[in-house]
């Protein structure tokens, strides 16, 4: 289990700590028996510091990270590589705080129960340690902020472009990326390639031929991948997008090359 979901379990049977002690003075009250005065002390402290308090601690570690993250970083999904929710605070930091608050509650729950300053001082010590390391990992969490990176390498979409480098536009015989047809290539890192492109005219004649040839060639190397392609005309393609390699094969005196 995790430490939000530790502190979680921690409440659901630190619930129990506080019942006891009001059985207990319920009994007291009932057959007219002087109470001790720390039972009362216990009763109020344990429903706050046995239950509240870890139901708050633990709830905070499983939803804040997730707002947090929603907020930030969801937008994200699918194009860069992001962290997740329980990325954004400190594990070692809520396991330290974990167990300075297990701590705190029973050296304090036995000093009050024992009335010892001396125990209930350094339970406080621990509570407050607790409560600084608590700070510090929501600030951490909702000041959270990395520089996002693509979610696939120049190395993978370099493989990709590679491969459609071998799809050629018949009509001026240079490939659809030198003629500068693709404007967009996204892979998700787990199968999955979005291509937007383009062609010379909207109504090119080997238009539909183009656009097959491009899901066969990238099918052809990786067959369980799924490839989406995606025809725009905006921006109107123009002479300006082939590549210097794709002006060499252009024949001299080309209109596109005037």
């Amino acid at each position: 289990l995790d430490v939000g979901m530790r502190l979680s379990v921690v409440s659901f049977f630190g619930v129990f700590v506080p019942l006891i002690f009001g059985v207990m003075l319920s009994i007291n009250y009932f057959v007219k028996s002087d109470v001790p005065a720390n039972f009362t002390t216990l009763y109020g402290f344990t429903i706050f510091f046995a239950f509240i308090t870890p139901l708050v601690l633990g709830q905070t570690y499983k939803t804040l990270p997730f707002v947090v993250w929603l907020h930030r970083y969801q937008p994200y999904v699918g194009k860069m590589k992001i962290p997740m929710p329980g990325d954004l605070f400190s594990r070692k930091v809520a396991e330290i705080h974990l167990w300075t608050y297990l701590m705190a509650m029973v050296v304090m729950t036995f000093g009050i129960f024992i009335k010892s300053t001396l125990l209930t001082q350094v339970g406080s010590a621990f509570l407050i340690v607790t409560a600084l390391l608590y700070v510090y990992n929501v600030y951490r969490t909702i000041s959270h902020k990395v520089a996002l990176q693509p979610l696939f390498s120049k190395k993978e979409s370099n493989s990709f472009l590679d491969l459609l480098r071998t799809v050629i536009d018949p009509e001026v015989e240079i490939n659809i990326v030198d003629m500068g047809l693709i404007y967009k290539l996204d892979f998700d890192g787990h199968k999955k390639v979005d291509i937007e492109m383009t062609l010379s005219t909207p109504n090119c004649p080997v238009g539909d031929s183009i656009v097959l040839n491009v899901m066969e060639t990238i099918l052809n190397k990786y067959p369980d991948y799924e490839v989406n392609v995606n025809l725009v005309f905006d921006p109107k393609w123009s002479p300006s997008l082939i590549s210097e390699e794709g002006k060499k094969v252009l024949k001299s005196g080309h209109r596109w090359l005037e």
